[in-house]
């Protein structure tokens, strides 16, 4: 990741500055490194937060987007209204995808929130994030997206991405089970059929299975 360069991160920190004299319910926090330089910053403004106040029980924590110029996460804070329209919550950039840094956004989102933690949060399957999810989100249900889930899996499937009869396999293990039974049939056939016994990228979805299989949920 590139710094932040001197006049880029003053132009951000003084617009943010500006948003909150003109506003008393936006909020932002920068976070700097040992050299006093900005490496990652949130912000929200009263929209969202009584947004949040109304649709948070359920949130997407989406970090799968890069700024150009300096490689900075953007980290939105994302929820759906009740016309099924998409709000934002709040939103940030961030250095990295470390769990350290996750922490410091996570605990800096539930602050800018007055304490109140999502009921459900969605993210995609980082195990960084899940960790700051646990520290920070306690009683938080954590959820795997699942077109990130498929998606990812899907570019790792090898040779295995030819063969239509197993994507039409693992896309019924992840939305079209409709009971244990049916999830650990259908997963264990699959497993045994492509000799995927010892794959770790399967075994690890499995141990992980409560956060994903719509049948489980």
């Amino acid at each position: 990741m590139k710094r932040l360069e001197g006049k880029d991160t003053q132009a951000v920190v003084n617009m943010l500055i500006k948003r909150g004299e003109e506003d008393p319910t936006f909020y932002f926090r920068v976070k700097v490194n040992e050299a006093n330089q900005v490496i990652s910053m949130f912000w929200r403004d009263g929209m969202m937060q009584e947004d949040y106040d109304v649709y948070g029980d359920v949130c997407v924590f989406d970090t799968t987007f890069r700024t150009n110029k300096y490689n900075l996460v953007c980290a939105p804070f994302v929820g759906v209204n009740n016309h099924w329209s998409n709000v934002m919550f709040g939103c940030a950039f961030i250095a990295d995808e470390k769990t350290h840094t996750f922490v410091w956004l996570l605990e800096t989102f539930l602050e800018s929130m007055g304490g109140k933690s999502p009921i459900t949060i969605f993210t995609d399957q980082d195990q960084a994030m899940a960790n700051a999810i646990e520290q920070v989100f306690p009683n938080t249900r954590h959820r795997l997206c699942l077109w990130h889930l498929q998606k990812n899996a899907v570019s790792r499937f090898g040779d295995l991405k030819a063969d239509n009869t197993f994507k039409d396999t693992f896309k019924k293990c992840l939305y079209r089970c409709y009971n244990e039974e049916e999830f650990e049939t259908t997963w264990f056939d699959m497993i045994t059929k492509y000799n995927l016994q010892n794959h770790d990228r399967f075994t690890n979805l499995y141990t992980i299975k409560e956060k994903w299989c719509t049948a489980l949920n």
